[in-house]
């Protein structure tokens, strides 16, 4: 399992494409991690539009 840091800038993978927020995604989303569950598991992602994403940290690259 590979170890994900703070302020690192990831590709997440969203399972379909849907909506978020104002933005309509495809299936990838560019992002930052903000904040780290403690076990690393799950991740806090910042995209490009001010929106946090809550995702697992095995959608990440």
């Amino acid at each position: 399992m590979r170890k994900f840091r703070l302020g690192e800038r990831v590709k997440a993978r969203i399972p379909e494409a849907t909506k978020i927020g104002s933005e309509k995604v495809a299936k990838w989303v560019d992002g930052m991690i903000i904040a780290l569950s403690p076990g690393g598991k799950f991740a806090k992602v910042l995209i490009d539009d001010d929106t946090e994403l809550l995702i697992e940290t095995r959608f990440l690259r």
